[in-house]
């Protein structure tokens, strides 16, 4: 699976009667949110699978890397799915900032409830792993398990 995400192409067709003809802009905006959920795919997948090729190098920090620098390419994030996942393996203060900008424009552009439950939701996981850092033992939480979560859970998890 993880290497069917890693070929995959999105594409938008063209010249087709039933396809809309979409703006540069907009089609920027579909094929970079394409991308951000194809990378959010990979770190999830990563994250609940035990890695098959024990012994190579782990992957996750450099579709980490890939995955911000999508999100930061966007002109808007409307997603709430690929954010939460982006949120929970980023690791640094650059990260956070990212996120939290991200948070706001969508709060901004989509003033759902989801939005607001998402952003407690980060800063809670953001919380509890600061706290163990300052402990000295390792962060062993699994954020993909909702029943790990101690607020109302957003409909994507």
């Amino acid at each position: 699976m993880e290497e069917q995400l890693l070929n995959l192409s999105q594409q938008i067709p063209f010249d087709q009667d039933d396809v809309p003809t979409y703006t540069p802009g907009q089609r920027s905006q579909i094929l970079g949110t394409a991308e951000l959920y194809r990378m959010a795919a990979l770190l999830y997948l990563r994250r609940v699978m035990t890695p098959l090729a024990l012994g190579k190098p782990d992957p996750l920090p450099g579709y980490v890397d890939d995955a911000f620098a999508v999100l930061r390419s966007l002109p808007a994030c409307t997603s709430p799915w690929p954010l939460f996942v982006l949120a929970c393996e980023g690791e640094t203060d650059e990260h956070r900032i990212t996120i939290l900008t991200r948070l706001h424009e969508m709060h901004e552009k989509r003033a759902i409830g989801n939005v607001f439950v998402l952003g407690d939701m980060v800063e809670s996981l953001w919380k509890q792993k600061d706290l163990l850092a300052d402990s000295g033992q390792p962060w062993t939480f699994q954020w993909w398990d909702p029943d790990n979560i101690e607020s109302s859970t957003p409909w994507f998890i």
